[in-house]
This record gives C-alpha cells, sequence and structure tokens, in this order.
C-alpha cells in the first residue's frame, strides 16, 4: 500500500480509532492479523494484510481462525488487549501506522519495575514487515489524529526535487552514474568509486520523506511546476479524490514497475498505460468496495497452500512407510522359506551327527535331489534347525501385522489424496475443519467424513448423519438438515455470513449455503436450487409454487429451551418464489 494512501486511512480511521478498545487479536494466515476493537462507531474488526499487497481494512466480519494462535498473536495479544487508543501516526519511510495506547490502569500494589513497559506502549504496522510492539516513537512520524495535522514545506521540496532531477540530467548527459531517484537505499560502490560526489549530495527525500517513490516520479514529469504545487497541496489536505486502477488481463502493454492497485492522486498515462480507473471519494469506501472478496480470496489461496504443503509432507512420509514395509516383507519371506530348509534337516536328522558344527550340509530331499544347506558353525545342527524354525514362526506371525499396518498406510494415503484442496470446493473444506468433523494425522491427514462423499446435486451424505449435503452448480456447499435435530446441527455449522434458508409460514428443513468468505457472491441459479430443496422437504411440497425466505445465519438464533429447529429470525435478506414440478 502506498504511503499517501496509508496516510488517507490513517485520516479517516484516526476518529474512530481513538478511544477504542482492542478486544482480540487473530492470524487467519501468515500474512494477515485481524484486530477485534470495540467501538459502536467503527466496524468491529479492523483486517490488515501485510507483505507486497498490504491492505488495511475495516471489515463487519473476521475470516476463520485457526484452532489456536501463534507465539506472535499470542504476544500481541498479553500487551494489547483492554488497552485503549489514544493516538495515530505516520512512519513515511517505514510505510507503517503508529498506534498509541493510554497506560493500562495500576492495580495496587504496582510493581515499579513495570511502569515503563505499560505506559510507553506503541503498536507499529509496517506494512511491510507486519506488526511489532515499541516503548518508543521513531523521530519524524506524522500524527494523524484529530487537531495534531502537520503542514508540508510544498515549495522546498518542489524545489529540491526540480535540483536534484537537474543533476540527474546533467549526469546523464556527462555519462556519470547516476542516483536511483526511485528508491531512498542510495547508490551502489561502483558508482560511489566512479564519482566521489555521487554518494554525497542530497536526496530530496531524505529531507521530505512525503515525496514517495510513485510520488516523485509523477512529479517529475509535469511540464507546469504549478501542476506539481497543485498536486501536493491536494495531498497534503487529504482533500482528493481515491483512484483505483483495474491491470489488464492479459496485458499487450508491460505494465509500469510503479503502477499501484490503489493511489490517492490520478496516476498520468506514462504510468496507468491504459489501466482501467475507477474514483472513490473514500479511501474506505474504495478498499471495502475492491478489496473485501481479493482480500479473502488471498487467504484461502494461502491456506489451501498450507494445507497442500501439510499433505505433500504427510504422503511423503507414508510412501516412506510403506517402502519399509515392502523390505520387512522381504526379510519376513526369507525367514518364511527357512522352514523348508529345517523339515530338510529334520528329515535327514537320523543320518546326522546332532552335535556337529558344519559351515554347510549337503542334503538329500524326497525326490533324491542335494541341496547345500548353509548353517552357523557356532551352533550344533539340531540349534541350527530349531532356530530355522524359530524365524520361520516369527515369519508367519509378522505377516498378519503387516498387512494390516499397510491397509492402515494405504487408507491414510488414499484419504490424504481425496483431501486434495485443489481438487474440493473451499466451502466444503470450510464447514469440515469448522465442524470438527475430520480428525487429523500430524496436522493434516484427515479421515472420511461424511462430507466426503458428495455429488453435485445429488443427497449422499453418510447414512449415519443427520444432515444431508448437496453441491450447487457453481460448486457452494448446501447443507440441509433431515429432522429437527438434523436442522440444529445445521445452524451449528453454519458461519455468520452463511445464508440460511426456510419455509415461509409453515414447518420445512432448514437449509445453509456455505460461503467461503463474506465477500463471496451467491449465483441466482444457486439460490434457486436452494429453494428447491428447502421446499421439497416443506408443508408446501405439494403445492406447484413455494416461497422461501432467506437471511444471514448471524441473523437466527435458537432460543435458549426451545425444540429442535425451533428459531427466531432477526432481519430478513429476501424472499424467493420457486416453480416446483408435482406434475408426476
Amino acid at each position: 500500500m502506498e504511503s499517501h494512501v496509508l496516510r488517507r486511512v490513517g485520516l479517516e480511521l484516526a476518529p474512530q480509532l481513538i478511544g477504542a478498545r482492542i478486544e482480540t487479536i487473530y492470524r487467519p494466515s501468515a500474512s494477515v492479523y485481524t484486530f477485534k476493537i470495540s467501538k459502536p462507531s467503527l466496524r468491529p474488526c479492523l483486517l490488515i494484510r501485510f507483505g507486497a499487497d498490504a491492505v488495511c481494512l475495516p471489515a463487519l466480519q473476521k475470516p476463520d481462525n485457526p484452532a489456536s494462535p501463534d507465539a506472535p498473536t499470542m504476544r500481541l495479544r498479553k500487551y494489547l488487549c483492554g488497552l485503549r487508543i489514544s493516538g495515530i501516526w505516520l512512519d513515511w519511510k517505514a510505510n507503517a501506522l503508529w498506534l498509541g495506547f493510554y497506560p493500562r490502569k495500576p492495580i495496587a500494589p504496582h510493581p515499579p519495575s513495570r511502569n515503563s513497559a505499560e505506559e510507553n506502549l506503541f503498536l507499529c504496522l509496517n506494512m511491510r514487515l507486519g506488526p511489532h510492539i515499541y516503548s518508543r516513537l521513531p523521530e519524524n512520524v506524522e500524527p494523524l489524529h484529530t487537531g495534531s495535522a502537520v503542514t508540508w514545506d510544498i515549495k522546498a521540496a518542489i524545489s529540491s526535487l526540480a535540483d536534484y532531477e537537474e543533476k540527474q540530467s546533467s549526469r546523464r548527459k556527462d555519462n556519470l552514474p547516476l542516483a536511483n531517484i526511485h528508491s531512498p537505499k542510495g547508490q551502489t560502490d561502483e558508482a560511489a568509486q566512479s564519482d566521489p560526489q555521487h554518494g554525497h549530495e542530497d536526496k530530496p527525500w531524505e529531507k521530505f520523506p512525503f515525496l514517495t517513490p510513485l510520488l516523485r516520479e509523477t512529479l517529475i514529469g509535469f511540464a507546469d511546476p504549478a501542476d506539481a504545487l497543485a498536486l501536493l497541496a491536494d495531498l497534503e489536505t487529504a482533500a482528493g479524490d481515491i483512484f483505483v486502477y483495474a491491470r489488464p488481463s492479459p496485458s499487450s502493454v508491460a505494465l509500469h514497475p510503479l503502477l499501484p492497485r490503489i493511489s490517492a492522486w490520478p496516476l498520468p498515462p506514462r504510468i496507468s498505460r491504459g489501466a482501467m480507473e475507477q474514483v472513490y471519494s473514500s479511501v474506505l469506501e474504495a478498499l471495502e468496495t475492491e478489496f473485501t472478496e481479493t482480500f479473502f480470496n488471498v487467504i484461502h489461496r494461502e491456506k489451501v497452500k498450507e494445507i497442500s504443503s501439510s499433505l505433500a509432507r504427510d504422503k511423503k512420509r507414508i510412501l516412506r512407510a510403506l517402502a519399509k514395509i515392502d523390505e520387512e516383507e522381504k526379510r519376513l519371506l526369507l525367514f518364511s522359506r527357512l522352514k523348508e530348509t529345517a523339515l530338510l534337516i529334520q528329515a535327514n536328522l537320523y543320518d546326522l551327527d546332532k552335535n556337529a558344527r558344519l559351515h554347510t550340509l549337503k542334503l538329500a530331499d524326497h525326490s533324491g535331489k542335494i541341496h547345500d544347506v548353509n548353517l552357523d558353525p557356532l551352533k550344533t545342527i539340531t540349534e541350527n534347525m530349531e532356530h530355522m524354525f524359530e524365524k520361520a514362526a516369527k515369519a508367519a506371525r509378522g505377516f498378519p501385522h503387516l498387512e494390516r499396518r499397510r491397509a492402515e498406510l494405504q487408507n491414510a494415503l488414499r484419504t490424504i489424496e481425496g483431501e486434495n484442496p485443489d481438487m474440493r470446493p473451499p466451502s466444503l473444506r470450510a464447514v469440515a475443519e469448522k465442524s470438527g468433523s475430520t480428525a487429523e494425522r500430524t496436522g493434516a491427514v484427515r479421515a472420511k467424513t461424511q462430507f466426503e462423499k458428495k455429488k453435485a446435486g445429488k443427497n449422499v451424505a453418510a447414512s449415519d448423519s443427520e444432515v444431508a449435503c448437496f453441491q450447487s452448480p457453481s460448486g457452494l456447499l448446501l447443507l440441509r438438515g433431515k429432522n429437527a435435530k438434523g436442522n440444529r446441527e445445521v445452524l451449528k455449522l453454519a458461519s455468520p455470513y452463511d445464508i440460511w434458508l426456510h419455509a415461509e409460514g409453515g414447518p420445512s428443513a432448514h437449509l445453509i449455503i456455505k460461503l467461503p468468505h463474506a465477500a463471496c457472491p451467491v449465483p441466482q441459479e444457486d439460490m434457486e436450487m436452494a429453494a428447491r430443496l428447502v421446499a421439497e422437504k416443506s408443508w408446501q411440497r405439494d403445492d406447484s409454487r413455494a416461497t422461501i425466505i432467506c437471511a444471514l445465519a448471524k441473523n437466527v438464533h435458537a432460543p435458549k429451551g426451545a425444540p429442535h429447529g425451533a428459531v427466531k429470525v432477526e432481519k430478513i435478506l429476501q424472499t424467493i418464489t420457486v416453480n416446483l414440478d408435482n406434475s408426476a
């Protein structure tokens, strides 16, 4: 996220964040954190994705979280949960927002050694590296909370940038090494050696950090300095619109390396290069409209990648175990063949010295064929024979255990191959994980469940289940209760943003449309299929038409002490009327 866009996010969030309390913190994926905030004027969740495509997004719903938090999340919870936000600052150079917190109320007797740690607490939301806790603010940060705005020296910044660009132009003419105008990291050692003055000239972004790489690239393209001054004036007051760019795919034009998805000013054609532009008056509105679905899709892809890696590791482990079983089988086969040799010795024992210690024996079988038998010279002939019988018996006992273990591993291998996240709809995997119906081996190998036996458009739920599973034309999972108990179970399996359906005006089965995330659109074809499935198990099943009500699962509650399947609907989302084919 470009620093000027991050500044607009901070300015719009500051009036809502000041005084808000951090309730808890989640980490639904490696690059995403969810801060749950309690304040009536603010959406309850602040979603932040760090890295190359960083986004800071207030949301009504939080993503699905892992079963247990990791160590970094627990550390953030330890220091931040229960604290109220006192201020918000922007660190231009680090592309980070800083949140300050009111000190925790001391508990008497208060240990003096903990005073400084609690009274100076700041959370750095670095858009590249993630969240970190510090005891002090860095220098030259810009306060964004109300009444603390700072002014920019716009004319000096334009003059400094113009002088710097003029020096770079003269270097181009003289074929001297150029300083990198797009990055504040400085020049290479070769450049410094070839030109002693090259590394000592003032860089405008060091003195004026609001001159970000994208802004510098934009400003140096203006022919009229007045345009540059006007742009910086708009950015200083944060009064302009927000611009979102959709990169054409596939694109026949090479994209500019600095082209962002979202910008705080309109980009010139030499940077946008034909990208479609959408204008918003609010940065939070732009983020919610354009980035919510992408945000949840990134989380889904990261989870798929994590599951794929775990399944690949477990598959490799199982294949190694199967190879060892094959080796053990070969060893037991050799042991089992010793029984024939022992029987041959037993048949000729009357003609041998039982106490002799030999390396080999030549023995004839019942057909007169001579066999060379290798013996252990440390044992007598009798002891060798007994030892061979013991090994053969051991092989006979080992084969059943070997086959049982091989069958277990092969079943686990088939389960892993069936749990390939690329082959299953995300909604199916989400409900299986949420319901706890999948048993994991080393965190990834899952047992077969009632949700595995699925087929598009047909009820193939396990016979011992109270819930019927269907798959919509677009691949979404539909769960319908078979009876009153199943209706209750369906509601338990629902996420807050899932869609609940029920017949209007009478009893029917409850049905849930499982969605991978809150921003997932539901095709009309899926809604009609779900409505027909409800109508088939309702009081309207014999009519030609049926009316079905839809609501978000978070607005459907089972009253305490009510019979199974009895619910209270706070808000109806829509009503669907479907035709039923009762001609048969």
